[in-house]
């Protein structure tokens, strides 16, 4: 019996020990979970980013204080997530961005989804870009959304900016009457203008890319230039 008392005694020390590093592992774990969390809200609070979760089977929402900055919104005013959310979005963008998120849920698509709000407190329109990952069961039904929110107004405007300018500077180039267009280095088209269809009868959209001995003859290809 002493000897199955002392070995009952070193068995248990060593279970002791054993759970007490468990227990630190855990621990240090727990505190590097944590130290994660931090890094990735001071992260997403210095560039603006919006994080959000929602499960579709229970309803329950959870919104960071970035997505309230976002929306204009009071956390105290918040309820129900796809109302809150509703309210917010104009009416032309509802059912697109819907449509999409149901196709997430089911697995056809990415959720990656830009829609534009109504700010709550100064009314101010805003476009935002929302994107997530869709956690399933093992029977892979969706239980849980986790995404992020930005706020893209700036981009985009500047996008259209820059999209209008170079409408506009096209439609100077092709109301010129002599021929304009850029070669690269490789002899490949990159632009032409509306010119070269009344020169050539080539239709102006369907040059980029094409070579210059494409649109020359082969003598006058062959000539220095």
């Amino acid at each position: 019996y002493g000897l199955i008392l002392v070995l009952l005694i070193f068995g248990i020390r060593a279970y002791l020990r054993r759970q007490g590093r468990q227990q630190a592992m855990l621990l240090h774990a727990e505190r590097e979970l944590q130290a994660s969390a931090s890094r990735l809200k001071l992260a997403t609070e210095a560039v603006g980013l919006g994080f959000w979760e929602f499960e579709p089977g229970s309803g329950r929402s959870l919104w960071d204080g970035n997505m309230f900055r976002i929306y204009g919104v009071n956390p105290e005013s918040f309820d129900e997530f796809s109302d809150h959310w509703r309210q917010r979005v104009l009416p032309d963008d509802i059912e697109p961005t819907t449509r999409i998120l149901e196709q997430a849920m089911l697995g056809l698509c990415p959720y990656d989804v830009q829609f534009r709000i109504q700010r709550g407190d100064n009314g101010e329109t805003r476009t935002i870009r929302s994107w997530g990952h869709v956690f399933r069961s093992a029977e892979g039904l969706p239980v849980r959304l986790v995404g992020i929110n930005e706020d893209v107004t700036e981009r985009v405007s500047a996008e259209e900016k820059l999209a209008q300018r170079e409408r506009d500077l096209k439609a100077i180039l092709d109301n010129l009457p002599s021929l304009v267009s850029y070669w690269d280095a490789d002899l490949r088209n990159r632009f032409g203008n509306q010119a070269y269809l009344e020169w050539f009868g080539i239709d102006p959209a369907t040059m980029p890319g094409m070579h210059l001995s494409e649109l020359l003859t082969p003598e006058r290809y062959r000539e220095p230039r």
